[in-house]
């Protein structure tokens, strides 16, 4: 066995993960993709690239906001500058096309106006207000009657 195994060579894998920011993930994987036509990629589970000086594997995770990053390569160094590479790349492209959102908490009918109580996302942070609105007022104008 210890034969066999010195016939192969010595790879170090690094394991990291990324926290993830409202925004459209796999969006940005595929921007990520796309970025690396030198790579073959395989999208069985999560995104894994892999390229001549080693492979990289981001797979979203399903019960945390994060997104696990493992990379393998000839030293531990290489693997961990492999990983950090994909993982800022990712993160660029992350925060590149925040998910803007807007929560609805309630409204009520004042008069002839709605008073809306509503909190945006947006760029990770959360700001809440109220606004009197009349009937058709954030519609563009293509789509107002």
């Amino acid at each position: 066995v210890s034969a066999l195994r010195a016939s192969y060579p010595d790879w170090f894998m690094s394991k990291d993960k990324l926290q993830l920011p409202d925004s459209d993930v796999d969006a940005a994987l595929s921007k990520l993709v796309d970025a690396h036509p030198e790579a073959e990629v395989n999208t069985l589970d999560g995104v894994k690239f892999d390229l001549a000086e080693g492979w990289v594997h981001l797979r979203k995770s399903n019960t945390e906001p994060i997104i696990r990053v493992y990379a393998e390569a000839e030293s531990m160094e290489a693997a961990k500058a492999l990983g950090d590479r994909f993982k800022a790349e990712l993160l660029a492209l992350l925060q590149a096309s925040p998910v803007f959102r807007k929560k609805i908490l309630a409204s009520h009918i004042v008069g002839s106006s709605e008073l809306v109580h509503f909190c945006v996302h947006y760029f990770s942070r959360w700001t809440c207000t109220s606004i009197m609105r009349r009937p058709q007022q954030w519609l563009p104008k293509w789509q107002k009657p």
